[in-house]
């Protein structure tokens, strides 16, 4: 268990802002490593079901861990930090919900997919308060209660002014959980460098159906990662982003590593439900416009996930996050 301070107080409480795959995934290798941490949902029904427990599957086996979970903020106070994974489309609605979790000195984490939400978040709580993260973990959401890890990978959290102390306890507590997390001087570089990871993986697994493993075992697959990503490469340096090198065989690695695993997008598409193409493909659309890079792979791409979109409103399960 993390000792120190985050937002000026002994101990780590954690609000977990979106159970879903990953919001489940956290949530439940923090509380078997002894954090205190609570899952937030808006729907009570959703709440009821996850009080009965969550189920995680990965290399150990199968295990089903309690984790609080509530409805009402209200019922939960201030908490000493807030982790993000909603959906980036809802970022603003949930931010909108969060108010009674938030004391003086309350530190928010994204980890969301994405440009947008960091940006939003900061607008809305201050820089200081925000901290910006990406993780590479691989998870599938089974049932709304049940989450399989279905890859490995580490978590970067960025440090803003003023903050070192806060990041360190929490790289503290999320590798004390055995969850690999460092911290980064260069965020921007670590954003960038997941997003051309999800421009590569995510809208193309969500249209074929195919887990991410798939990907680097396909040809036709792998050619359209290679031009979607150099499309996304070139708007990065436009933009002066120092990426790492070789975008497309890292996206290629993290899709052997992360073999099994559905993508969000994917996962968002079979329950017919809308995807974070916006914040991925659709974000290098919009900045290549602006930087004069043409990124007709990223259209297509963006523009196929919105066909599937457009055909949304059926009746589903309940919105996980």
């Amino acid at each position: 268990m993390a000792t120190g301070t985050i937002g000026g107080a002994v101990g780590v409480r954690m609000v977990i802002v979106g159970p879903g795959a990953m919001g489940l995934f956290f949530g439940v290798r923090l509380a078997v490593a002894g954090e205190e941490v609570v899952l937030y949902h808006p729907d009570p029904a959703r709440v009821e079901l996850l009080g009965c427990g969550v189920t995680l599957r990965d290399a150990a086996g199968e295990r089903r861990v309690a984790v609080p979970a509530t409805a009402d903020p209200a019922v939960v106070g201030s908490a000493d930090l807030v982790l993000f994974l909603v959906k980036s489309q809802n970022t603003a609605a949930a931010a909108g919900a969060i108010g009674p979790f938030l004391g003086l000195r309350t530190v928010l984490l994204t980890l969301q997919n994405g440009l947008g939400s960091l940006e939003y978040l900061r607008a809305v709580f201050g820089d200081g308060r925000v901290l910006g993260g990406v993780t590479s973990q691989g998870a599938t959401l089974l049932a709304p209660d049940t989450v399989f890890h279905a890859g490995v990978g580490p978590t970067l959290v960025g440090i803003p002014a003023g903050q070192d102390e806060a990041t360190a306890v929490l790289v503290e507590m999320l590798n004390g959980a055995g969850l690999e997390a460092a911290t980064v001087q260069d965020l921007e570089a670590a954003r960038w460098d997941k997003l051309l990871v999800s421009v590569g993986i995510n809208a193309l697994t969500g249209l074929s159906g195919i887990p991410n493993g798939a990907v680097a075992g396909l040809p036709a697959a792998e050619e359209i990662l290679r031009v979607a990503v150099a499309e996304a490469e070139r708007v990065a340096r436009a933009l002066g982003v120092q990426i790492a090198p070789e975008p497309a065989q890292r996206a290629l690695a993290v899709a052997r590593r992360t073999a099994a695993n559905r993508s969000s997008m994917l996962q968002d598409l079979s329950r017919g439900r809308p995807t974070e193409v916006e914040a991925i493909n659709g974000a290098i659309v919009r900045l290549g416009r602006e930087t004069g890079i043409a990124t007709p792979a990223n259209l297509v791409l963006c523009n196929l996930v919105r066909l599937r979109e457009a055909d949304l409103g059926k009746p589903g399960t309940e919105s996980l996050t």
